[in-house]
């Protein structure tokens, strides 16, 4: 049974709490309803109401009622979900009371989410939300240190670890967490926290992308890999790989290894965010495919520092060895315009598409089955 609203604000004023801008001067609060009395909404007041009130919603969520912030953006990606709930990520944002349930203002968290009345059903939110950088910063808001900086995967149930299913997430700070679907572990209670790749570039390095996934079988045996790709806002260091990570199915140390393989292959601001394609589950014909924001320093002399706009390319790899069996660059590239931030491709009956910037999408199939107009 949830606590009564109004216990849990009594109580929550003895929390930290940290707003990343001033509220408006007058807001006006007023619960949704009855039965989630604790999520409520903020309604500024406007000069002339009619020219902004909005139509009227059968449901919404909003995640800092009393704050600022919060908002679900996840590197361009969507909510996720397990056929049953709802899973998103939220950015910075007030975060205030989140170590006692109900959550009052849950900016930096991993939300889980009733997908048809949208009620918070649980949370996660790290442990150094209120004071990082450790041990005594201001907070991961006031620091622009996005927990939700890419979207949520919610691993398809034919894969457990320690007969849990999982939700992998990444953060600016370079880290991948693991939750449990069935008890998010609410405030810094989680099933793993990794900080990969290791060494970091700089302390400017960590996620603005989301993974993919891919099952395969081999020699009788079943593997489960996640493919992440890590960035650095500062443009003068090295590019970054995409990485593959074998997943564990059971330990103590969580499923995500501290080894992986890596392409050869490196990309510059924003991170790609991977997709993988295949056969089913045989073994060979996974590929990983990403969309590169070209950049003229990259590879050489190693840097992202070039701020010529560039055409976007398209990168195919072996999803087992991450090897690199496809790129666009020598495809008649004047006919690509550039890559906008967070691309991922499209993969739909063997055709590939990737968008650009500008009015223009690219589609990419193999020659073999068109009789013209094949740019090679």
């Amino acid at each position: 049974m949830r606590p009564n609203f109004a216990d849990s604000v009594a109580s929550a004023v003895r929390a930290p709490i940290r707003f990343c801008a001033p509220l408006e001067a007058a807001h006006e609060f007023s619960p949704r309803s009855s039965a989630d009395n604790y999520a409520l909404s903020a309604r500024p007041h406007f000069a002339n109401p009619d020219l902004i009130r909005p139509k009227r919603k059968r449901n919404h969520v909003n995640t800092t009622p009393y704050g600022t912030g919060g908002g679900i953006w996840q590197a361009g990606a969507g909510p996720a979900s397990d056929g049953s709930y709802i899973y998103a990520a939220t950015g910075n944002g007030t975060t205030f009371d989140v170590n006692n349930w109900p959550p009052v203002d849950m900016g930096d968290s991993l939300l889980k989410l009733n997908p048809s009345t949208l009620a918070v059903l649980d949370y996660y939110a790290p442990s150094d939300v209120y004071d990082w950088p450790p041990p005594n910063g201001q907070g991961r808001c006031i620091q622009d240190e996005d927990f939700g900086s890419g979207g949520a995967l919610v691993v398809p149930s034919d894969f457990k670890y320690n007969s849990m299913n999982v939700v992998i997430n990444a953060d600016k700070e370079s880290k991948l967490y693991v939750v449990n679907q069935g008890n998010l572990g609410q405030f810094g209670n989680n099933i793993q926290t990794i900080q990969t790749p290791l060494p970091l570039r700089d302390s400017n390095q960590g996620y603005w992308g989301s993974p993919a996934y891919l099952k395969y079988t081999t020699g009788g045996t079943t593997y489960y890999m996640i493919y992440y790709s890590a960035t650095d806002q500062d443009t003068g260091v090295a590019p970054l790989p995409i990485n593959g990570y074998q997943l564990a199915t059971s330990g103590s140390s969580g499923p995500i290894p501290s080894t992986y393989l890596s392409t050869s292959t490196e990309f510059c601001d924003k991170t790609p965010t991977p997709s993988v394609s295949s056969s089913g589950t045989t073994t060979g014909t996974g590929i990983v495919w990403a969309i590169e924001n070209q950049n003229g320093n990259n590879p050489n002399p190693g840097n992202c520092a070039d701020t010529t706009q560039l055409y976007a390319i398209l990168h195919a790899f072996n999803a087992i060895t991450l090897t690199e069996l496809y790129s666009s660059i020598g495809v008649n590239a004047t006919k690509y315009n550039g890559a906008s931030s967070f691309l991922t491709p499209t993969v739909f009956q063997g055709r590939v598409y990737m968008g650009t910037t500008g009015t223009k999408f690219h589609v990419f199939g193999l020659c073999s089955s068109q009789t013209s107009g094949c740019m090679q």
